[in-house]
């Protein structure tokens, strides 16, 4: 999105990418939602790459006592390799030029300036590439982040705590075995079935069957904790004990991280987008529609930074953290809330939760958009009867109704300029609102997620 941006601009753009041209984005289907497209400008997919969502979502709680159905989500649901495709192809059309199979070790830096990179190509020749402005766009590892010096601005290191181990699966369906289930009302096709909690205070497990596509989709997601099975260990023990479920298509995963954005993505002569900025939604863990967005705002302020042979110094390209923190980015720290509050939650406190009526269809849909959710008082005043055997939860709740507001506020709050003493006066600040929910519980005995996980 960056690169199509700057090479529209009339800039020399290479992207250097480490996987060849068509192994690209991973072989999944991902959602984003809807308003992003135009937002971006972006056209949005069609068939085949696009994907009609399911008809409706059915959330059930850890117990498997409580269920929500969510109906007409406000998103798209597409395949990411072939969308990824797409986008590339859009950023060579505008100009930029590509060097795949090539693989980024490190920045070059001189005098506390990211002057470019150090790598090697695809027939493993060393490289060093100079240029005004580089752009770490490589994922949670971030190999630019992680190589930076002392005091250029940048946290360079990400709390595995903070982070989310995703897998998902597509695999063909047993036609007759699936019709048999339906007509026995075991399964539910084109209904997206999601357990939350099933492994812990924060996990996810769902299956969608697809019957247009006569595949079935199984997605796990959990926080990456010690004891805790991975979610690619999950995903194909599910495939594997359950006897309708066909061969493998196409699946993948990997890391996200599930925190707020980083407290800056710039730096002389660099910056950072996407998950390297760790500009995932931390609630649901969806990255895509983020890193489109940023990567639009990055574009624009980068080639003006550029323009009439400007420098890509840490002031002239700050106005990207401001546009990005004081929209996105404020709705990713609400999202940081609650995402906390649920780690302090043991899995029948979570199922008290949903009971309570505090999970409601609207609030789904609104995370979904990347929309600010509130939790009022009244609201937990009123759930707080049906509550009464759990005063301790009832006060959290409480708690949590006062922080979204003020983690809004403090993003909108986010200082104009490139100032120091204004950024780490801002970082204190904003951390209160966050240090309260430092608690975690442990997860979900190995017998426990086993009895949750099972559909």
């Amino acid at each position: 999105m960056a690169a199509a941006i700057l090479a529209r601009k009339g800039l020399d753009v290479l992207v250097l990418e480490r996987k060849p041209f068509e192994r690209v984005g991973r072989p999944i289907r991902v959602a984003v939602e809807r308003s992003v497209f135009s937002e971006t400008g972006l056209t949005e997919p069609k068939p085949p790459v696009r994907r009609e969502p399911a008809m409706s979502t059915e959330i059930i709680s850890p117990d498997g006592k409580h269920k929500l159905r969510v109906r007409d989500l406000p998103i798209i649901s597409f395949r990411m390799r072939e969308y990824m495709t797409a986008l590339v192809e859009a950023a060579q059309r505008a100009g930029a030029r590509f060097m795949f199979e090539t693989t980024v070790s490190g920045p070059a830096i001189q005098s506390g300036k990211v002057t470019g990179v150090v790598g090697s190509s695809a027939d493993g020749r060393l490289l060093e590439l100079f240029a005004p402005l580089t752009i770490d766009a490589s994922g949670i590892h971030g190999v630019l982040r992680h190589g930076l010096d002392d005091g250029m601005g940048v946290e360079r290191q990400i709390d595995p705590r903070d982070v989310c181990d995703l897998w998902q699966a597509t695999c063909a369906v047993e036609r007759d075995l699936i019709m048999d289930l339906l007509e026995r009302n075991r399964i539910r096709p084109q209904v997206n079935v999601c357990r939350f909690g099933f492994m812990g205070p924060y996990s996810l497990f769902s299956i969608y069957v697809d019957l247009d596509a006569d595949a079935v989709i199984v997605t796990a997601g959990v926080a990456r904790e010690a004891g805790v099975r991975s979610a690619r260990e999950m995903v194909e023990n599910y495939v594997q004990s359950h006897h309708w479920i066909g061969d493998f298509i196409e699946g993948g995963g990997g890391m996200t991280p599930v925190r707020r954005p980083l407290d800056s993505f710039v730096a002389d002569g660099l910056a950072l987008v996407g998950d390297a900025a760790c500009q995932a939604i931390p609630m649901h863990a969806s990255g895509v529609a983020s890193a489109l967005l940023a990567g639009k705002i990055l574009g624009e302020v980068a080639a003006g930074a550029l323009s009439g042979g400007g420098q890509a110094t840490r002031e002239s390209l700050w106005d990207y953290n401001v546009r990005y923190m004081r929209s996105r980015g404020a709705a990713q720290a609400n999202s940081e809330l609650f995402r906390r509050f649920a780690l302090t939650l043991t899995p029948d406190e979570m199922s008290r939760v949903f009971g309570a009526g505090l999970i409601t269809g609207e609030a789904v849909k609104g995370a979904l958009e990347c929309m600010p959710l509130e939790l009022p008082l009244s609201s937990v005043l009123s759930a707080g009867r049906r509550l009464m055997q759990r005063p301790g939860l009832v006060a959290r709740l409480a708690g949590l109704s006062r922080g979204p507001l003020r983690a809004l506020e403090a993003y909108m709050d986010y200082p104009a300029e490139a100032d120091e003493s204004a950024l780490s006066s801002w970082t204190r600040k904003t951390e209160k609102t966050f240090v309260k929910w430092k608690k975690r519980v442990s997860p979900a005995s190995e017998e426990e997620s086993e009895d949750a996980s099972e559909y």
